[in-house]
């Protein structure tokens, strides 16, 4: 976050004609983190009391880039381009929940654990990649809610908000499609079951 605050700054003393986009979390990231785990009966790890963040799709997310480069007014500022609302991360497990109907295998991980394992990193070279990484987990365990007003946005890039992708029409039309095909996958197990039953031989049945 440092780093990107440094570029901003670079960015607007160096002359150029510029546009930042300031992002929040992506949906597709949350596939892996939630849906999966509980379609597949795994744990989802749940950190301490995580900060609800507004997710936003990335298809929306290069709409609004490829717009910041059509508009004049939108150089040389910064814009947040983040969802809706913010989600927390209970709230997720209760809507994939309800859309998969299963019951989510929720794990807490404590901020302790995580803050130690950041510090034993830090004192080896190779763990400062993994030190840096999980220092963002102090950021997202605030409890603050990840978002920011999008009117500006939406009014100077000329994006229409009802036109952006929610959390929930998102996980709705992922567990519907990964519940139909798994429907079409028990149907075709189902099939060649009873194809290997009509394929026994008629001497094997005679012979009971």
């Amino acid at each position: 976050m440092e780093i990107k605050r440094c570029t901003e700054q670079y960015l607007a003393e160096s002359g150029l004609n510029y546009t930042v986009l300031k992002l929040c979390g992506f949906l597709q990231g949350l596939i892996g983190q939630y849906a999966i785990p509980i379609l597949e009966n795994q744990a989802v790890w749940v950190m301490g009391d995580s900060s609800p963040i507004a997710y936003m799709d990335t298809q929306d997310i290069a709409r609004f880039a490829i717009q910041a480069l059509k508009v004049p007014e939108a150089a040389n500022r910064s814009f947040p381009v983040v969802g809706s609302r913010a989600w927390g991360a209970y709230e997720i497990i209760r809507l994939c929940e309800r859309l998969s109907g299963k019951q989510a295998k929720v794990t807490r991980m404590p901020i302790g654990l995580l803050r130690t394992v950041q510090r034993i990193a830090r004192f080896f070279q190779w763990g400062w990649n993994l030190a840096d990484r999980l220092a963002f987990t102090e950021v997202i365990a605030s409890g603050k809610p990840l978002a920011a007003s999008m009117d500006e946005t939406y009014a100077v890039l000329g994006v229409d908000a009802s036109e952006v992708t929610t959390l929930e029409s998102y996980m709705e039309e992922y567990f519907s499609r990964i519940m139909k095909k798994l429907k079409e996958v028990e149907y075709e197990k189902e099939k060649v079951k009873e194809k290997a039953k009509k394929k026994r031989s008629p001497f094997k049945s005679a012979a009971k």
